[in-house]
């Protein structure tokens, strides 16, 4: 059972173009982060579409 939920911190760099921003750099390990968390929420959303 989850009792407490961490924040991630993210270290965004920001890349603009044409004075509008266009891209986002995270640190490799960031990245990993979040792309973990997305498989993690995906497979929530497979076993609660499994139990309807």
């Amino acid at each position: 059972m989850i009792t407490k939920r961490k924040a991630m911190q993210l270290n965004p760099q920001i890349i603009e173009k044409g004075g509008k921003k266009e891209f986002v750099i995270l640190p490799y390990e960031e990245y990993q982060a979040i792309e973990e968390l997305m498989e993690d929420y995906m497979d929530l959303i497979d076993l609660h579409l499994s139990m309807k």
